[in-house]
């Protein structure tokens, strides 16, 4: 199975398989030395569809599958919520530096903007949904940008987002 994506909180790296698997290795598991390691045996979670991206930050995993779900996992593994806010497969994931804000970008063409504690969200258009979307989507470091490639339209769209207090309450 391959790996789709990876994300950090703390000393757990957490690994998203393409088979619907998400692993988990600790510090003690890892270390310093240029050596290859097996993953666990056991998967640290499971979600119903195949994998597209995962993030981590703020103390929380998010994983984006092919049926467009956004699962919100904490450390624990507990479910915290799950949305699903495109029209089509949503491929691109990012948590922000400062932790406060999650983005996902989608074969729609859409971003959707959401604060983490999802009381906020905002819809944007960043790439023409008949040239494949949105491929992926970044925060500068200080969180106040959001940079977005197009899978197929070659562009790089980037959106400002110097006050987010115009996001509309999530239903």
């Amino acid at each position: 199975h391959g790996v789709v994506s990876i994300g950090w909180i703390g000393t757990d790296l957490y690994i998203a398989l393409n088979n619907k698997t998400i692993m988990c290795l600790t510090a003690p598991a890892l270390s310093m030395k240029n050596e290859e390691m097996k993953a666990p045996s056991v998967p640290w979670k499971e979600v119903k569809s195949p994998i597209t991206n995962l993030a981590a930050g703020g103390g929380k995993i998010y994983v984006l599958t092919v049926d467009s779900k956004l699962y919100i996992f904490d450390t624990q593994g507990v479910l915290q919520n799950q949305y699903v806010d495109h029209a089509k497969q949503a491929d691109a994931l990012n948590v922000s530096p400062d932790g406060k804000l999650v983005v996902t970008g989608g074969q729609d063409g859409q971003l959707v903007l959401y604060s983490t504690d999802f009381q906020k969200k905002q819809h944007m258009v960043a790439h023409d949904h008949v040239s494949g979307g949105c491929a992926c989507a970044v925060f500068t470091l200080n969180s106040d940008q959001i940079v977005t490639a197009g899978k197929a339209d070659g562009m790089l769209n980037v959106f400002a987002l110097n006050n987010t207090n115009h996001m509309t309450r999530s239903q």
